[in-house]
């Protein structure tokens, strides 16, 4: 489904014909909650889904991610002579514990601030940004555009963008309420399929020491 044929079917689920009580301008701006909301949906489920990822190095201890990014997953070193070897940065919550003390191996730890990430050390090797990043879906936009891979419940996003809808309209739809728990459980369902069935099929490559 395309933005087109969505705003078609959002329309629809509303009834209104009035543009001067549903512009455009609402159709885009109640889709694009919606597909936020469907977004968040699947992040919670899969955060895998839309990942996509990043290498850089910094050469420093502060880095501006280039990137539109919804949230930042992970941060590790890429080994370019042991494919066995992984180490992950540690993120903190306040910039104070990037200077605080630890015993044992030193991990290198990280604190995010917008697009800026500051490290407690220089990092002058490869790192592996992993993120989320931030859609570009215009459904404002007159041409139909395509959404993402999830075209088959891509009925929900309507439906979500609906409930924003009825709290201004002030009436509640009961048969497209029901279709709304109905699709959002058969989206979930879906999701944890997926993700059991990727966990199921991956072999993992742990040396026989650990």
């Amino acid at each position: 489904m395309n933005t087109g044929e969505l705003k078609a079917l959002f329309r629809s689920y509303t009834d209104e014909a009035d543009t001067s009580f549903l512009s455009d301008a609402d159709v885009a701006l109640y889709l694009k909650i919606g597909y936020e909301r469907f977004r968040a949906m699947v992040n919670s489920t899969n955060e895998f889904h839309y990942m996509l990822e990043l290498d850089a190095t910094p050469n420093s201890r502060n880095y501006t991610i280039a990137v539109d990014f919804d949230s930042l997953l992970s941060i590790h070193k890429v080994s370019t002579t042991n494919s066995l070897a992984y180490e992950e940065l540690l993120a903190v919550t306040r910039p104070e514990e990037l200077y605080e003390s630890s015993s044992g191996r030193q991990t290198i730890r990280y604190y995010l601030r917008g697009s800026r990430v500051r490290f407690s050390a220089e990092v002058t090797t490869q790192l592996r940004f992993a993120y989320i990043p931030r859609h570009t879906v215009d459904f404002a936009a007159v041409l139909a555009e395509s959404i993402d891979t999830l075209a088959p419940y891509h009925d929900l996003i309507a439906l979500l963008a609906y409930s924003n809808y009825a709290v201004r309209d002030g009436e509640i739809n009961q048969p497209l309420e029901y279709l709304l728990q109905q699709r959002t459980a058969e989206f979930k369902s879906y999701l944890q399929e997926g993700l059991s069935r990727e966990q199921n099929s991956t072999i993992a490559d742990v040396p026989d020491w650990l």
